[in-house]
């Protein structure tokens, strides 16, 4: 949500989008190259801190197929975050305010949708935004996933939670999208 707007400015800024607009390259490879870069560094980061984790003794009580579960929702997170972050790289002309946006968007989402926050703790407005905010919901679906309902606060995989949670982040990313292939790759 930080990085990927301030990739989108920076290309802007130098000029290098307008000159992949000159070329025969379709901006959905343009995307997936952009994304595939910033994944392959969020994986390593997210061993780090795994590891780290282990290192300072924690536990995780799973099967297999909880965590490919967990897998497939942290895949919705990053749908929905990659979505934010092309609609804010799409909209936000300059490297440091996409960054800045991106950064305050994520730690101010983050505090107020239980990610930072148990969510038994959060008064009942936020949580209704905690369930709606695909990356908050998906993100209690990998706690109560691999740790347990007393972590998750509520059970996010009901039938109706999942629905949403796989349809607003699907939305989002798809908005994002459709926003960067229009706007940052129509012709002058």
């Amino acid at each position: 949500m930080a990085n990927l707007p301030g990739n989108i400015a920076q290309d802007r800024e130098r000029g290098l989008l307008t000159k992949l607009k000159s070329m025969p390259i379709n901006p959905i490879r343009d995307f997936c190259g952009r994304i595939l870069a910033l994944l392959a560094f969020s994986s390593l980061s997210a061993i780090a801190v795994i590891f780290v984790g282990y290192l300072c003794g924690a536990q995780f009580s799973y099967t297999l197929v909880e965590l490919f579960q967990a897998l497939g929702f942290i895949g919705l997170i990053f749908l929905a975050s990659a979505g934010i972050g092309l609609l804010l790289g799409t909209f936000i002309k300059h490297i440091h305010g996409a960054i800045m946006t991106g950064v305050g968007l994520t730690v101010v989402s983050a505090a107020v949708s239980g990610i930072m926050t148990p969510y038994a703790s959060l008064p009942a407005v936020l949580q209704q935004f905690a369930r709606l905010y695909p990356i908050s919901s998906a993100n209690s679906s990998v706690t109560y996933l691999l740790v347990g309902i007393e972590y998750s606060g509520y059970d996010p995989l009901t039938t109706l939670q999942l629905g949403v949670t796989i349809a607003i982040s699907l939305t989002i990313f798809s908005v994002g999208l459709l926003a960067y292939s229009h706007r940052c790759w129509r012709r002058e």
